[in-house]
């Protein structure tokens, strides 16, 4: 009953209530340079995205070793462990390429995958 209400309710919503803009001031990030003879606007922003990489297909290798079964409880624990890292490793190519071109079309690719990994760490808690 709960499950129904809330699909409906979601669909009033969708039906009902204009879509919500971000702010265009919101794209305004503080560095601007370009660093790569120009060839990577908003450099930092864009790079600072390494990191997401990194953790994601470190993250990613370790489920895949056999050292892993060993720590992780049950085959559902893994199941969100994996999602997670999927997440984390889709945000680094969804950020950058907002950071990239930073507009509210753009700004979907930033937070979807984002979102896809804070659910499946909520998940695991």
């Amino acid at each position: 009953y709960v499950c129904a209400l809330s699909v409906a309710i979601c669909i009033f919503l969708y039906k009902f209530v204009p879509p919500m803009s971000q702010p265009l001031s919101y794209h305004d990030f503080a560095d601007k340079r370009n660093l790569c003879c120009g060839a990577v606007p908003n450099s930092f922003d864009v790079l600072s995205n390494i990191p997401f990489f990194t953790v994601g297909l470190s993250g990613l290798f370790f489920l895949s070793l056999p050292q892993a079964q060993d720590q992780i409880a049950t085959d559902h624990e893994r199941t969100c462990w994996l999602v997670f890292f999927i997440g984390i490793f889709l945000t680094s190519f969804g950020s950058a390429y907002y950071h990239w071109h930073p507009t509210n079309k753009t700004l979907v690719w930033d937070r979807l995958p984002m979102t896809i990994g804070f659910m499946s760490i909520l998940t695991i808690i």
